[in-house]
């Protein structure tokens, strides 16, 4: 940022104090091993949610990586 030697702005940019906030964060996950939990705690959502589209017509999908996880929900399984 300090080679800018104009005013800069546009809505997908950071400014020093959102790289350095940005910066933190990623640490943070990097140090308490964050990522690694998302996975095994994701990877447990998955397998019980599975088990839940198996028992309950209305799931039609489970998926997802992570703790982004997706269910998608439908009216008929069959023609889904």
């Amino acid at each position: 940022m300090d080679s800018l030697k104009s005013v800069f702005f546009n809505t997908f940019g950071g400014g020093q104090l959102q790289c350095l906030i940005g910066m933190e964060v990623l640490n943070t996950i990097r140090r308490d091993n964050l990522h690694h939990n998302a996975e095994k705690v994701g990877t447990y959502l998955l397998e019980e949610l599975g088990k839940l589209k198996e028992k309950y017509d209305i799931i039609g999908d489970v998926r997802g990586a992570g703790l982004m996880i997706g269910i998608e929900l439908v009216k008929d399984k069959i023609k889904h």
